[in-house]
Parts: structure tokens; C-alpha cells; sequence
């Protein structure tokens, strides 16, 4: 995150969230789609910062020997807003 702020010239928070980076973390997506699965990532960050995310977490895997856990990954659920009828 780090490295792709000072490249981009963003604010790290704009690249991912502390949220964002745990997640990935716990569950080590490996494709775009499961990076779409992701809190904070969307179309538009996948497209642009997404790469070089995955070919991090492609390297750690393979580095350790371990699999993606997105098999567990629960999204959040986001409680529906109620209109107020009136």
C-alpha cells in the first residue's frame, strides 16, 4: 500500500483501508473476482491497483506453501435502510 501510494501520489488510505488490508490478509484472494469480494474494492480500484496487489499475495502463497481462504470469506452485511413512510 505503501509503495503504490508514493507511486500514485495518493494518500495511503486511498489505496486501501486498514479494513481493506486486513482482509486481504486473512483471506488471500487470488484472482480479480475474489478481489471484487474484498471490502473497499470495486471496479475501479481492482482495475487500477488490483495487479499489483494480487501478484503480491500470489508470491506470499507460493513463498509459504499456503491456499486462498475466500472459501470463508463472509461479506459484510449491510443492514437495509428503512424509508420512512409519512
Amino acid at each position: 500500500r505503501n509503495r503504490i501510494s508514493k507511486e500514485e501520489n495518493l494518500p495511503v488510505y486511498i489505496v486501501a483501508s486498514v479494513k481493506t488490508l486486513v482482509q486481504m490478509a486473512d483471506y488471500l484472494p487470488e484472482t480479480e473476482k475474489e478481489l471484487l469480494r474484498i471490502h473497499g474494492f470495486g471496479k475501479v480500484k481492482t482495475e487500477r491497483f488490483g495487479a499489483k496487489f494480487l501478484e503480491l499475495i500470489q508470491n506470499y502463497i507460493a513463498a509459504y506453501g499456503i491456499e486462498s481462504r475466500m472459501i470463508h470469506f463472509k461479506e459484510d452485511k449491510k443492514p437495509r435502510k428503512r424509508k420512512n413512510k409519512g
